[in-house]
């Protein structure tokens, strides 16, 4: 629901200013999760470690939002990507995401059903 909220946070041609404005909370307000549950996913996403890939790896994210957060480092410079560039950001998605999309979804579905009874 909190997607609902930040998607009306942004339509002031639906929506009254007040109620956007009150929305608009939801824009910022995510915690970032906790970097050992996020570390757990880059490894297993990238099969490997992250000393591995990385010469260092910031464990306070640049940003963090409903669905991830991001987090800078540096690759390593035997990393095949580092031959472009090695300053880098890294975005990873949130532990249990597909049940929050999956909540998210139920909960827009309900309240599309509560808005065509209106």
């Amino acid at each position: 629901m909190i997607k609902v909220g930040q998607f009306l946070s942004a339509r002031l041609d639906v929506l009254p200013a007040e109620v956007t404005d009150e929305l608009s909370g939801l824009q910022d307000e995510v915690p970032a999760e906790d970097f050992n549950a996020i570390r757990k996913l880059a490894e297993e996403a990238l099969g490997t470690r992250l000393e591995d890939k990385y010469e260092s790896f910031d464990t306070n994210p640049l940003a963090a939002a409903l669905l991830g957060q991001v987090h800078r480092a540096f690759l390593r410079a035997d990393a095949p990507e580092a031959n472009a560039f090695r300053d880098v950001v890294v975005k990873i998605q949130r532990p249990f995401i597909d049940q929050l999309i999956d909540v998210d979804f139920r909960s827009a579905s309900s309240c599309r059903w509560v808005a065509s009874a209106l």
